[in-house]
């Protein structure tokens, strides 16, 4: 009997650890063309500023949290959605962006569709 219990809290264990780990690879990202969106650029304290705003076109989603991942010289912008339902959230985005030193080029969603450059 031991044996089961210890056998079945291990499959649980297992299965957790699988769907945390599946969870970022299943996120709705939001792509630039699904929504209607803004960006100004502003230059504050010596540093380029991005404020994103706008609303998705999905009427069933909402926006959760924005990521920021540099990769090399490019920043990318993932606005990741869940299901409406979630008190608080909405579909309409403001998210301010501040460009790091060295940074070149700000993209937005996995299919890092480009929302600024800096000048050559």
């Amino acid at each position: 009997m031991k044996r089961v219990v210890g056998l079945v809290l291990i499959a649980g264990c297992l299965a957790t650890a699988v769907v945390a780990s599946c969870r970022s690879w299943t996120q709705q990202v939001l792509r630039f063309q699904d929504g209607k969106f803004t960006v100004t650029e502003t230059v504050e304290d010596g540093a380029t500023c991005l404020q994103i705003t706008g609303w998705t076109f999905h009427s069933g989603l909402v926006i959760d949290h924005v990521d920021e991942v540099r990769r090399g010289d490019t920043l990318i912008v993932s606005v990741v959605l869940v299901l409406a339902g979630q008190e608080g959230l909405t579909g309409h985005l403001d998210h301010r962006v501040v460009v790091p030193p060295g940074v070149v080029r700000v993209v937005f969603g996995r299919e890092e569709h480009e929302i600024w450059h800096a000048p050559p």
